[in-house]
């Protein structure tokens, strides 16, 4: 990782780094510097875009002391590559730029009252107009919520306190400059909260939505929890970074008992952060930073220059606009978020002053995407996230997987003439090509992505992931073997997982050697004891340990499906591999089967059967499932998943009575399993729908 400079720290017995730039900054012309900067932090975002991560990681490096938004989008480029790799050491540096980001970005703002600022960065400080002021807030607030982020996936107790608390005063301080914005701007606000909107309109009635409706369904649905096992390669849901909050109400509220600050105060301080108390991470900036003299020889000695932009932007818009341009962006994607937490978790949500409108989120960040501020593509990147992913894995449109690919076409349609080999955008025409269950056509995108991404090997494995997935969803296992086979070797984001899916796949193919030796692998892959995705493949793993099992063959049929299921691809397949994967289960009986085995095949069968618009057949299986719900232990989201999809063959029907009392005992009779969360997120989804 790159050095960090000392420029957050005035130094005794001689003058702050930034004092020495003041006197070369104050002879360029404001505006002109103003433009150059936009230009040149613009410009960083396209190369990023355009499947050129390392040039865009360079410009910015180069620049980075130039102003707020180019050190931002420095570390912007960090955490993005952080997030696709989910590697330890790529997110404890990004975690460091952030921080960095927040002192350049203010430097006056303090951090435990151990920085101090000169009488010259005060007086710089004075100089800047309030719009100007009111976008460096905003970008400390992204900072801070990026941070949290990051600290929430360490998933560990301290993680979740201290995450839970950087993410208050992210959103606290959110909700000031988005306020002070708007009495700023002279034009009315583009944001609509009344009325549903063209870019909402699918969103219907939250249960986080401000109104009547939204607080009775608030008030009724406060049993849901949350998981912190659905993080994948790519789809890692940010509902999951308030995972485990609830262990921790008792702590929580304590610890923000004796927080007692002025909430309309805008300085609020945030403790030093040291290894224990902030997640397993270490911030010690010192080990990082570089001395003045270091710093000005790679400024001036050796030849720093600006590199040359040849940027779109020929002017700056009204400075209304760019700023809410800027703001909206982190104001948008902190409702959307807060907007997905479970219900269960909104309790302890309020505890941290937290409160959000996934509308009011998605028409901020719909308006951020289409300004020129460096942002605006992280903004579309974010409501593609939201539309192809967020979606269909959380149910968010009940059983309609495709219903946000019109609007993610859309995104990427507006996008395509200033980037059209971006191996990002790439991989979101794969994802909407999957959720039409077009499969060729989705592949085809992956592995055009992967071929763009051969020196960023984040983006090369995201798209390695899909491919696999594609071939397995098939039925080729012997495609889809080597790219997990790779994952598991290759990547450090749960190998446990990857080492799964390979054994079923390799038992798939008749060879229950390599998959005994690849399951075996598993429980030695397993990273953190608290990941529920680990877990379960652990726990299902060890069964192998004393040598293959005399059923084997059909137990790999019924976790071969089952990982269909739990990852909601069952709609995705054509109907030919849906016939052959009906054929699989009824050949997957023995009469020296146990009861999960004959549990978790009329699940499946009744789940395929659905997916065929069969009703009366899968529901005559659903129900024979559910007999085993006194004799199973150990794997309850059988009987779970049953029920709850029970509940939704009478939705089809209207009869929304017998739908909730079905939805009520998949959520209340069973817990403990791993895919506990998973479901409550499904129950509620559909107990939007018989309201």
């Amino acid at each position: 990782m790159a050095s960090l400079p000392e420029t957050y720290v005035s130094q005794e017995g001689g003058e702050c780094l930034e004092d020495k730039e003041e006197n070369t900054a104050s002879k360029m012309d404001p505006e002109s510097e103003e433009l150059k900067c936009v230009q040149i932090a613009n410009e960083g975002m396209k190369l990023l875009l355009s499947s050129r991560m390392r040039e865009a990681e360079e410009l910015y490096r180069k620049s980075r002391f130039r102003g707020p938004q180019l050190n931002a989008g420095y570390s912007f480029v960090a955490l993005v590559k952080a997030l696709m790799s989910f590697e330890d050491e790529d997110l404890d540096g990004a975690y460091k730029l952030l921080i960095a980001t927040e002192r350049f970005t203010d430097p006056t703002r303090g951090f435990g009252g151990k920085l101090r600022s000169s009488s010259s960065q005060l007086h710089q400080q004075s100089l800047l107009s309030a719009h100007e002021k009111l976008y460096r807030r905003s970008i400390i607030a992204d900072c801070l919520l990026f941070e949290a982020v990051i600290v929430f996936l360490k998933q560990g107790f301290s993680s979740y306190v201290k995450g839970g608390y950087i993410l208050r005063k992210a959103w606290k301080m959110y909700e000031k400059v988005y306020a002070e914005t708007e009495q700023l701007c002279t034009l009315p606000s583009p944001i609509i909260i009344d009325t549903t909107s063209p870019v909402d309109k699918h969103v219907g009635t939250s249960f986080y939505d401000k109104g009547d409706e939204g607080v009775e369904i608030r008030d009724q649905h406060r049993d849901g929890e949350q998981d912190n096992n659905t993080i994948d390669a790519f789809s890692a849901s940010m509902p999951g970074l308030l995972s485990g909050l609830e262990e921790a109400a008792v702590d929580l509220e304590e610890e923000l008992g004796n927080q007692k600050e002025d909430e309309e105060d805008e300085e609020e301080v945030i403790p030093q952060c040291d290894d224990e108390t902030n997640g397993g991470i270490n911030v010690d900036l010192g080990k990082d930073e570089v001395d003045a003299d270091t710093y000005m020889k790679e400024k001036t000695s050796s030849g720093f220059s600006l590199p040359d932009v040849d940027s779109h932007i020929g002017n700056l818009e009204s400075d209304d606009d760019r700023l809410r341009g800027g703001v909206y962006f982190g104001y948008g994607l902190m409702n959307v978020i807060v907007s997905l937490i479970p219900p269960k978790l909104m309790k302890l949500a309020n505890l941290f002053g937290f409160h959000g409108s996934r509308k009011v989120g998605l028409q901020a960040l719909e308006y951020a995407c289409h300004s020129q501020d460096m942002k605006a593509p992280i903004a579309r990147l974010s409501l593609l996230w939201y539309h192809t992913i967020v979606r269909p894995f959380f149910a968010l449109d009940g059983e309609q997987e495709d219903a946000g690919a019109e609007e993610a076409l859309r995104l990427l349609k507006e996008a395509e003439t200033q980037y059209p080999d971006s191996a990002f955008f790439l991989y979101f025409r794969g994802k909407i090509h999957y959720l039409r269950s077009q499969l060729d056509e989705a592949l085809d995108a992956y592995s055009y992505a992967a071929s763009l991404s051969r020196d960023q090997r984040e983006i090369e494995h995201i798209c390695l992931f899909e491919k696999g997935w594609i071939h397995y969803l098939k039925l080729q296992y012997s495609d889809a073997l080597p790219c997990f086979i790779r994952l598991k070797n290759e990547t450090r984001w749960s190998s446990c997982f990857y080492a799964y899916i390979a054994a079923i796949s390799a038992g798939m193919q008749g060879d229950l050697k390599q998959a005994r030796e690849l399951f075996l692998q598993c429980g030695k892959l397993v990273k953190r004891k608290n990941n529920n995705l680990e877990k379960f493949c652990s726990r299902r793993s060890s069964v192998y340990k004393a040598g293959p099992s005399p059923l084997m063959q059909i137990e790999m049929t019924l976790m071969c499906i089952e990982i269909l299921y739990l990852w909601r691809a069952l709609p995705f397949c054509s109907t030919e591999t849906k016939m052959q994967l009906l054929n699989m289960l009824d050949r997957a009986h023995s009469r020296d089967g146990i009861p999960f085995h004959h549990g978790m095949r009329a699940l499946l069968r009744g789940c395929i059967l659905c997916s065929l618009d069969r009703f009366s057949e899968a529901e005559t299986a659903l129900h024979e499932a559910t007999k085993f719900e006194k004799v199973i232990r150990h794997d309850k989201h059988i009987m779970s998943f049953a029920f709850y999809e029970l509940a939704l063959i009478h939705i089809n029907r209207d009869e929304f009575a017998r739908a909730r009392m079905y939805l009520n005992h998949a959520k209340d009779a069973f817990s403990g399993y791993e895919f506990e969360a998973r479901l409550n997120f499904k129950v509620h989804s559909a107990m939007a729908l018989v309201r």
